[in-house]
């Protein structure tokens, strides 16, 4: 559901500003704008309740700058997320080839002792090891010899909604019971009701909430498991080790 259909959807149930939809999210003043920044804030409060979130998973695909040691990160390429966290196993050279490589991660520490600062830098098509500085950048045990490809993997930073066809990246689960862009409402219908103090609307908002978010993150965080019995306050979920 885009930014404006779940604006929509929270004002119809709540029954504000006559419960008429709104034909924009710009340019809104008063109680309309205090409901779209509500969902706005929702859906950004639930991206960042975890950071690793399976759907904050992210590739990057780009090719190597002969001479360089470095590894672009996504907002220097520009057509990808911003990068909250690396996933440390997940570089590989030339992917999808018969000679494709997996330099193995080094903490910064140890990888400046042993390729940053000890040694003149040469250059090779097989780096061997490859770290992450502490000011976020990426960097090669080897400049590249040639512009070989590179992959890896990484957790984007969550995104606002902000326009009236944006979508969150909260999925849906097509085929089940649950649909996940529902507990965006849900916040901020919850965030509504603390501020208006409306008690009745703050207990079911409540148990809906509880019950999206247990299934949200059954769903999509590693190591969940979910064993689900009802729709209500049933839901048991294995504790991440």
């Amino acid at each position: 559901m885009i930014f404006l259909g779940l604006v929509n959807t929270l004002i119809r149930e709540l029954g504000v500003l006559g419960g008429e939809p709104l034909d924009t999210v710009a340019g809104q003043t008063g109680e309309a704008q205090r409901i779209i920044g509500l969902v706005s804030d929702a859906d950004w409060y639930i991206q960042n309740a975890w950071d690793d979130w399976k759907f904050h998973w992210a590739t990057v695909e780009h090719v190597a700058t002969v001479g360089s040691q470095s590894i672009l990160l996504p907002h220097e390429i520009g057509a990808f997320p911003r990068m909250r966290r690396i996933i440390r196993d997940s570089l590989v050279l030339r992917p999808r080839s018969n000679n494709a490589q997996f330099p193995m991660f080094s903490d910064w520490h140890k990888f400046r002792r042993a390729w940053a600062y000890s040694q003149a830098v040469t250059s090779s098509d097989y780096p061997s090891e490859w770290s992450q500085k502490p000011d976020g950048s990426l960097l090669m045990s080897h400049k590249a010899a040639t512009a070989y490809a590179y992959l890896y993997e990484y957790q984007r930073y969550a995104d606002r909604l902000v326009n009236d066809e944006d979508v969150s990246i909260i999925p849906y689960n097509e085929g089940d019971e649950y649909d996940y862009p529902r507990i965006v409402i849900v916040r901020a219908k919850l965030a509504w009701a603390e501020i208006e103090d409306a008690p009745e609307i703050v207990a079911s908002a409540v148990a809906e909430y509880r019950d999206l978010m247990q299934s949200l993150e059954a769903d999509h965080l590693p190591g969940r498991e979910q064993h689900q019995m009802s729709r209500a306050d049933q839901v048991m979920t294995m504790q991440r080790p």
